[in-house]
């Protein structure tokens, strides 16, 4: 009891320290200052990663974790993702234990993430620190989602060019990780973007997610069992039905929690929507600058195609996790605008101050909702040798 209340004293100590350094670095981007030209602000960024970097690695046991030492130690495949199988059987077998094998594994993860997180944000270190209180622990022990989402981050960026070499170039990457990890197929969606034509979404698009989304809440509660019921008398392979009893209804979620993460997502895809159309509208014309918060956007709006099924399938939540230090990136970028956010109320006047509550208590919250592996995290930190 007394490491668990030791431990959580040093974690809150770090989120601390995170938050101070978003104030910092806030009043910084306030000034005017390119956050990569101010070399204080780049150390400070290095410093929070290599913060983030040891508590990633010192981190031994949760859920994940857990199921992923098994498969290790068992030499279990985990079936179509061939590429995570074959590096984690060739590891193993020329004598690497887990915890070396995930030391090495976190720290290509956690490299990728310093070099994209610098590709999108102007002020990196407010970014990095949102992002260890919310996804606290997705980049951590979700071993091969981690890494898929790293290569998406970096992979993204050539789609700002809007050239079909690019493209090409995109989905070869795309569909390489995603034998890391299938979910990566779902980042082809964005395929569809073209920065120099911006899509204009009507309110039909924004009606249609909303009904969805409330189709999946109401999937996701007590009334799920009753569906699945109906399932099994209509003339559907009983196989079909199994994956998708095992898919949706094993990862069913509290019904208050997923309307929590609804709610969580809308705001942040509100907040990113309008840190995109004021810059847009800042560009005098159509250059690299223009296109990279076009396509943003437009990718921001095409997400919101698996809000309804992260409803039914937390499995797709990932998705959310990893574009969310882009849209953290985003909203900070636009710390010296003074376009309006809502009526009499400047962007530089609020929207820094709302995502960083909203993030706090999205911490919060989630860790309420969530608690035991959390928990479980917290005491197994030590130097995994």
């Amino acid at each position: 009891m007394l490491r668990s209340n030791a431990i959580f004293v040093i974690i809150m100590g770090i989120l601390l320290f995170c938050l101070g350094m978003i104030c910092k670095e806030h009043r910084i981007a306030f000034a005017g200052l390119h956050a990569h030209s101010n070399k204080k602000v780049d150390i400070a960024y290095t410093f929070i990663f290599f913060v983030y970097w040891i508590f990633s690695v010192c981190v031994t046991e949760s859920y994940d974790i857990s199921n992923y030492r098994f498969a290790y130690d068992a030499r279990v495949s985990h079936g179509k993702e061939a590429a995570f199988d074959s590096i984690q059987f060739f590891c193993r077998d020329h004598g690497w234990s887990f915890d070396f094998f995930r030391v090495v594994w976190v720290t290509a993860v956690m490299l990728l993430l310093y070099f994209a997180i610098k590709k999108y944000s102007l002020c990196s270190s407010a970014v990095l620190a949102l992002a260890i209180i919310s996804p606290l622990t997705g980049f951590i022990t979700q071993m091969r989602s981690a890494l898929t989402e790293a290569i998406f981050l970096n992979a993204f960026i050539l789609l700002i060019s809007g050239k079909k070499k690019d493209k090409i170039l995109y989905a070869v990457i795309i569909i390489i990780s995603a034998q890391i990890h299938t979910l990566a197929y779902a980042f082809l969606i964005f395929l569809l973007i073209n920065p120099k034509e911006s899509k204009s979404f009507n309110y039909v698009y924004y009606i249609i997610i909303a009904i969805a989304t409330l189709a999946a809440l109401f999937f996701t509660s007590s009334y799920s069992e009753m569906i699945f019921f109906l399932l099994d008398r209509l003339p559907i392979p009983q196989s079909v039905i199994t994956r998708v009893n095992g898919y949706f209804l094993g990862e069913a979620t509290h019904f208050r929690y997923a309307f929590f993460l609804a709610v969580k997502r809308l705001f942040l895809f509100y907040l990113t929507d309008r840190a995109c159309q004021i810059q847009e509208e800042s560009c005098k014309k159509i250059d690299r600058e223009h296109q990279k918060y076009s396509a943003i956007r437009d990718a921001n709006k095409l997400l919101l195609v698996f809000l309804p099924i992260a409803m039914a399938a937390a499995s797709f939540d990932r998705l959310f996790n990893c574009f969310c230090l882009i849209q953290y990136a985003m909203i900070f970028n636009v710390g010296k605008s003074k376009i309006l956010l809502f009526k009499n109320v400047s962007w530089k006047q609020s929207v820094q101050s709302i995502l960083i509550t909203g993030v706090v208590l999205i911490f919060a919250v989630e860790m309420y909702f969530s608690p035991g592996d959390l928990v479980k995290i917290l005491n197994s930190v030590k130097w995994p040798f």
